[in-house]
């Protein structure tokens, strides 16, 4: 069972006693490892964070089909056309990376200090 944290007055568990979860109201109440280790495998952080990597290099068309967003390099403006192939090894790559991230601020900022939205602006072109 996760440990019990303390926040104010408030006691909160990511699972009760009989395994069930439990909802926490302050999301921004600092996690602790083993906590922190059992949010990152819940579907919705699942869902969120596969949704979020995959908006940074994947388009949806008009056919409804994913498509490689083209890569621009920061400096040079010089765009880059990159295959499915290759789009689908930067998201792996970028989820590893957003992980260890996610998993500092669950532990510092808790639930509620997570990015929502895709940080498409922070990928550097790749030579």
């Amino acid at each position: 069972m996760a440990a019990p944290f303390l926040a104010g007055a408030m006691t909160a568990h990511l699972l009760t006693e009989d395994k069930k979860p439990n909802i926490i109201h302050n999301t921004y109440v600092p996690l602790s490892e083993e906590q922190a280790d059992l949010y990152m495998t819940t579907q919705e952080y699942v869902n969120q964070l596969d949704t979020n990597c995959k908006s940074i290099f994947l388009y949806i068309d008009r056919n409804s089909y994913y498509q490689p967003r083209p890569l621009v390099h920061r400096s040079t403006g010089e765009r880059r056309k990159i295959t499915i192939e290759q789009a689908y090894v930067l998201i792996e790559d970028e989820k590893t990376t957003r992980q260890k991230s996610d998993k500092t601020s669950l532990m510092t900022r808790g639930i509620g200090g997570l990015e929502k939205s895709p940080r498409i602006n922070s990928i550097i072109f790749l030579t």
